[in-house]
């Protein structure tokens, strides 16, 4: 982010990690992990503190350097297919299909477009065509790792969400100068409590919920009734028990679901997976499309950028693709989706 000139703008709007501390539901202290302390100080040793800021705020920044004639809303990717130099057989570029019907091509196809990613989907139907689907006839590609064409699961639910302004003498945490987070694990339920705090006396929590069988991932994201406005709704109501942040330990996670608008907490399903292959021929893959591994504290640092940056995750996330041409700088275009079908992630 230092090196992209964004690092002052998002410091602006964020707060330092100070450190992650590890409780019971009786409040208990089961460990910290410190990250501004005299033994083991982040920015002395790393050069920088991670900075904790909302999704919708590092969003905003990041938008901001875009001109909005490269950023085209509402498609839908289809497929995408590599273009061959007829003389030399050479992959020399990418073409994608839009479901509207528009096409765009370019050198390099980036998919940056969720855990159940079309453009990863696309990519191994090449790569299983071009190796010959194990048939030993086909291009010389490689063929996918067995590892690649397991079933996807999910195998944990969360809610999330990020607060209104709260009250610093309930929340004293809250007016600290770094981020101090709390985690609080329950003994006798599968829950598990994330709280971090973040610039406006706000915090952005997150509740995870082992699952006691997988579900199967499906090509169209899962099903709404599973993360849709009324299991939001049924998971809020499950979960308002749970002990809260607040300094007393009397709070409870209602308290903090009242104190959230309902169009900031959303119901996301989660999966621990690693894919091996997150490149072939003119596209390459990026985020979650690439690395599916969202358990504990990697789920609150889902988005996390190489600056080491959490953020919260939001309702209506945008995925997006990205098309890169030879003219860098002129010709970059940023296709994005916000259809039910691929903000699950």
């Amino acid at each position: 982010m230092e090196q992209l000139g964004l690092l002052d703008e998002i410091k602006r709007l964020s707060k330092p990690f100070g450190k992650i501390t590890v409780l019971r539901d009786d409040m208990s202290v089961v460990g910290t992990i410190t990250g501004n302390s005299k033994h083991m100080d982040h920015q002395q040793r790393y050069g920088h503190y991670g900075q904790c800021i909302t999704r919708p705020d590092l969003y905003n920044i990041l938008l901001s350097k875009i001109p909005k004639e490269r950023i085209h809303l509402g498609k839908r990717f289809v497929n995408s297919h590599n273009i061959n130099d007829p003389a030399t057989g050479v992959c020399t570029q990418v073409q994608v299909r839009c479901s509207d019907g528009s096409f765009y091509a370019a050198d390099v196809l980036v998919g940056a477009d969720g855990a159940s990613s079309a453009v990863r989907q696309s990519l191994f139907r090449w790569i299983k065509e071009e190796s010959g689907n194990g048939t030993g006839h086909g291009h010389g590609q490689k063929p996918l790792p067995k590892q690649d064409l397991e079933e996807q699961q999910y195998r944990q639910v969360a809610l999330v969400g990020v607060s209104n302004p709260l009250n610093l003498k309930r929340y004293p945490d809250l007016g600290e100068t770094f981020s101090q987070f709390k985690v609080i694990l329950s003994r006798h339920s599968p829950y598990m409590n994330w709280f971090m705090p973040v610039l406006g006396n706000r915090y952005c929590w997150l509740v995870t919920r082992t699952l006691e069988k997988p579900i199967r991932i499906l090509s169209d994201n899962s099903k709404e009734s599973e993360w849709g406005p009324d299991a939001t709704d049924e998971m809020s109501k499950a979960i308002r028990h749970l002990k809260g942040p607040d300094e007393g330990g009397q709070g409870t996670m209602g308290d903090l679901i009242d104190a959230t608008d309902r169009q900031l907490i959303s119901k996301v399903m989660l999966e621990e997976r690693v894919f091996k292959t997150w490149y072939g021929g003119r596209t390459v893959l990026l985020g979650d499309e690439r690395s599916v591994y969202r358990k504990g504290r990697k789920r609150v640092d889902a988005g996390c950028s190489g600056a080491g940056i959490p953020t919260s995750r939001q309702h209506a996330s945008i995925n997006h693709l990205e098309l890169y041409s030879s003219t860098f700088n002129n010709n970059i275009n940023i296709i994005t989706s916000t259809t039910r079908s691929t903000t699950v992630q």
